[in-house]
């Protein structure tokens, strides 16, 4: 959620010390992390040293809904439900099934990943030069560091579960056109702006 990247390499390292499953989580990840957009797994080079791992279709890949959970046969066992279905029975309408098709699809377009990491460094770099506190971090998601929770409710500023410290504006670029195209996001953390600082204004 803050755009760290945990450290997949090390942590498979452990778990074959202590013949613990590895499980990841790869929400935040999945379209846009690693060289081809595979995720975290990718990036660390351990994809075959995972034993279950998770994702959503409804962030990085368009919002569209749904998500899986992929395990090796001797561990499926503890993902399986024992119902037919495990939360409902509701199915994909055809148009979430559709754009999730499409979405994968763009996810492997080698020229739509490089410009997402460029726009994202541009983003990163003008948020610094104004002055923000932003982790360092390449991910795409850029937490704004606010860190007063009454400043930043007003304008939907928030860190669910996080001390009020560290409340935050978590940002995300995209790939449509050159990092320039980032600058009004910029701009709306100007206190010049004219409405800054009105909760009525966002």
């Amino acid at each position: 959620m803050d755009g760290y990247v945990a450290p997949l390499d090390d942590i498979c390292t452990l778990a074959d010390e202590y013949d613990a499953l590895v499980m990841v989580d790869d929400s935040h990840a999945v379209g846009f992390v690693g060289e081809t957009g595979a995720g975290t797994p990718e990036r660390f080079g351990v994809a075959e040293r995972i034993d279950i791992i998770t994702g959503t279709l409804g962030k990085a890949l368009g919002g569209a809904s749904g998500g899986y959970t992929c395990a090796r046969s001797p561990s499926w066992s503890c993902c399986a439900s024992g119902r037919d279905h495990t939360c409902s029975a509701t199915l994909w309408h055809r148009r979430s099934l559709a754009a999730t098709l499409a979405a994968l699809g763009l996810s492997r377009s080698g020229e739509l990943l490089d410009r997402l990491r460029e726009n994202t460094t541009y983003f990163r770099t003008r948020m610094a030069e104004e002055g923000f506190e932003i982790p360092e971090s390449d991910h795409p998601i850029a937490p704004v560091m606010i860190g007063d929770a009454v400043l930043a409710a007003p304008h939907g500023g928030r860190h669910p579960g996080a001390r009020r410290s560290r409340t935050c504006f978590q940002l995300s670029g995209g790939s449509q056109g050159p990092g320039e195209n980032q600058n009004p996001a910029v701009g709306l953390f100007d206190p010049r702006r004219p409405g800054y600082g009105d909760p009525r204004v966002r």
